[in-house]
C-alpha cells in the first residue's frame, strides 16, 4: 500500500498499524501523513529532552504553538523542495468582493485546485513567497548544497518499526537521494555561524533527527546513507552552512559529545 490515493481512503481513527505497511512512500499528503499514529521525531525529541507526555501528544499531534519562524521554515522548504506549490495560490478577482454568494461559488467550481487570497493575504503571499524562493536561490547557490538537490525525491515517507523496542516510528525527509546515497535536512536558522549552529542543535534535538532519519532508511533498505544538514538564515544576507548530520559537534562545548550526533542521538 503504497500511495496517496489508498492511504485517503482511510478515516480516523483508523487502524493504521494493520493497513499501513512498513516502507518508503512517495508524494503522501502531509495531512495524511499527521494521521499515521507512529512516533515522529519531533514528538520523540520533547520527551528525550525533558518535557511531559502530555508535550509530546500535542507535538504528535501538530497542536504545538505555530511560530511565525516554523511558518516561514515551511515556505522555504516548498520553494526548495517543490516549487510549483505555490503556483496554486491566486488572488481573489477584484470584481468578487466577498467569498460567499453565486459568483464566489461559480469561481471555486471552475477552479478546484486554486485557492484565492483577498488583496490584503495576497501582498503579504507574494512578499513571503519572494522571501523564500529568495532563500532557494542560496542554497542552489552553495557549492555543496546544490548538488544534494541535484538528483533526489523531496518529502519522502518512511514507516519502520524499530528493531529493539518494537515501537513503529514514521519520518518525512526532506531530500532523499539514493542515487547519492545521502538524506538531507533544510533548516531555517537564526545563526549564521557553525558553532553556534552545532551548539544550539543539541538543544533542539537535531542529533535525534539524524539517528531517527538515518535507521529509518536502514530498516527499511539496510543501508545507511550519509546525512547531512542544510542550514540557511532566515534574514539576509541568507548565508549557508551545510553540516554532517552523523559527526557534528562543537569542541568547545563543555558537555559535547566527541562521537557526533549520531552515537548521541542513538
Amino acid at each position: 500500500m503504497n500511495t496517496t490515493e489508498q492511504l485517503t481512503a482511510f478515516k480516523a481513527p483508523f487502524k493504521v498499524k494493520e493497513d499501513v505497511e512498513d516502507g518508503i512512500y512517495q508524494e503522501l499528503d502531509e495531512q495524511i501523513y499527521r494521521l499515521l499514529p507512529f512516533a515522529n521525531y519531533s514528538a520523540v525529541k520533547k520527551l528525550a529532552l525533558g518535557a511531559t507526555p502530555a508535550h509530546y501528544r500535542a507535538a504528535h499531534r501538530g497542536d504545538d504553538k505555530k511560530t511565525k519562524a516554523k511558518s516561514f521554515g515551511q515556505l522555504v522548504h516548498n520553494a526548495t523542495l517543490m516549487p510549483d506549490w505555490f503556483a496554486k495560490f491566486h488572488p481573489l478577482p477584484k470584481e468578487i468582493k466577498r467569498r460567499v454568494g453565486k459568483e464566489w461559488e461559480a469561481l471555486k467550481e471552475a477552479h478546484p485546485d486554486y485557492e484565492f487570497l483577498s488583496a490584503a493575504e495576497w501582498n503579504k503571499f507574494e512578499a513571503a513567497r519572494d522571501s523564500a524562493y529568495t532563500v532557494r536561490e542560496k542554497i542552489l547557490e552553495h557549492p555543496v548544497a546544490k548538488n544534494f538537490l541535484a538528483e533526489f525525491y523531496p518529502e519522502v515517507v518512511i514507516v519502520w518499526t524499530d528493531k529493539e523496542t518494537g515501537v513503529r516510528c514514521k519520518c518525512r525527509i526532506d531530500v532523499y537521494s539514493p542515487q547519492r546515497r545521502l538524506i538531507a535536512d533544510i533548516k531555517t536558522t537564526s545563526k549564521p555561524n557553525p558553532y553556534m549552529i552545532a551548539k544550539s542543535g543539541y538543544y533542539l534535538g537535531y542529533h535525534i533527527q539524524a539517528a531517527m532519519y538515518t535507521d529509518a532508511v536502514q530498516a527499511i533498505t539496510g543501508k545507511e546513507l550519509a546525512f547531512w544538514f542544510i542550514f540557511v538564515e532566515s534574514e539576509p544576507p541568507h548565508l549557508v552552512a551545510v553540516a554532517n548530520g552523523h559527526d557534528a559537534f562543537d569542541e568547545r562545548v563543555e558537555n559535547s559529545n566527541p562521537g557526533g550526533y549520531l552515537e548521541l542521538g542513538r
